[in-house]
């Protein structure tokens, strides 16, 4: 975890050296996910830069960390060996926002390089100590090299006087994965072949944002994405704000997706803050997801995750200082994971699928200049 709290404190004392005249805020974070024997950390420290009257330039860089104690299933796997594995994701974000009465276009590019998940890291050890040794004809295990980079274009119109917003965004991510490996031909050849390495995404949506009434205020989203070898996938999300009085706010959200041929996922959230002395508010928040597990064909071996259920419940103490948009927060809770059973082929990766009790927290702040 140290590797995660170290970077982030030095980028943030370089940014705050930054002209003070240029920049306009300054934002980041600190996420951690532990259990017994998986531990995550995401680091986030984001600037906006004003380089015009107009136009802003906004930079966010990234540092992710996992550690993972990977734990072969002993009876399916008796050959594979307990190791423990770390990897380390940095990526950038950059914005260009420029505005225009009563429009907004922003274009975007992004870069990563590391393992995306850790389920990622934990399957490709599984083919490294499968077939890294060689031996099998075909095609032959090589080390990943798991980056990519996104590009992303939007425009939002105001519709209504301050009130209502509709933006239009399209996006391309290109990634390059840590491929799955299977034998074919069992009969003849006995072959050893790679699943694809380059996945390539389109993702087109459209957001409306605004007021429904003095109090209330709602979110709507739709898209459209599609992957390399895989179906058009259709995502919904939606938010509801709700001022129940002078101190309280509600907070709701839902998603939904679905994919052909049998996948679907869907979400709900509920958050209650309450207000204290002005500068001080204080929230609960719980979260349900549910999904019927990843879509992926194989002949003998699967590394689709199977159907999963999550529940998150935590608590964040916010203070915003008077008179200013700077702010900080600190969030805390369980998060519980459940899977189906595994089935024929992915019993090798029953530990990766095994249910799992985590501790989730958030350390956040935004400072204004």
């Amino acid at each position: 975890m140290k590797r995660v709290i170290l970077p982030i404190a030095w980028a943030t004392l370089g940014a705050a050296s930054l002209n003070a005249s240029g920049l306009e805020h300054l934002d980041g974070s600190l996420d951690w996910m532990a259990t017994g024997d998986v531990k995550l950390g995401t680091s986030l420290l984001g600037a906006s830069i004003d380089i015009r009257e107009s136009s802003t330039l906004d930079i966010q860089l990234e540092l992710s960390l996992k550690e993972v104690e990977y734990r072969p299933n002993a009876p399916i796997d008796p050959l594979g060996m307990d190791t423990d594995l770390d990897d380390t994701l940095t990526g950038i974000n950059l914005a260009l926002e420029q505005n225009r009465e009563r429009h907004r276009t922003t274009l975007g590019a992004s870069a990563y390089k590391g393992f995306r998940s850790y389920s990622s890291l934990w399957i490709d050890e599984y083919y490294r100590q499968q077939y890294g040794l060689g031996g099998l004809p075909g095609v032959s295990y090589e080390d990943p090299d798991p980056h990519g980079y996104g590009l992303t274009a939007s425009h939002r119109y105001e519709v209504l006087p301050s009130s209502g917003f509709l933006t239009f965004s399209a996006s391309y991510l290109y990634d390059r994965v840590a491929p799955g490996y299977e034998i074919e031909d069992l009969g003849s050849s006995f072959e050893l072949t790679r699943s694809e390495t380059i996945l390539h995404t389109w993702t087109g949506s459209v957001e409306y944002e605004g007021l429904i009434n003095k109090s209330a205020r709602t979110r709507q989203v739709a898209s459209l994405s599609k992957t390399s070898t895989r179906e058009l996938r259709f995502s919904w999300s939606g938010a509801l704000n709700v001022a129940l009085g002078p101190k309280w706010i509600s907070r709701s959200t839902a998603t939904f997706a679905t994919e052909n041929p049998d996948f679907e996922a869907w979400s709900v959230a509920q958050t209650f803050e309450r207000e204290f002395d002005g500068d001080w508010s204080v929230s609960l928040t719980a979260r349900y997801y549910e999904d019927t597990g990843q879509i992926e064909s194989a002949n003998l071996i699967s590394s689709a995750a199977p159907a999963l259920e999550t529940q998150q419940l935590f608590l964040t103490l916010r203070r915003s200082l008077a008179g200013s948009e700077s702010a900080f927060s600190l969030s805390f809770g369980p998060y519980l994971t459940d899977y189906a059973e595994t089935g024929i082929g992915t019993e090798r990766f029953e530990n990766l699928y095994a249910d799992r009790d985590w501790w989730w927290g958030r350390f956040a702040f935004r400072k204004e200049f």
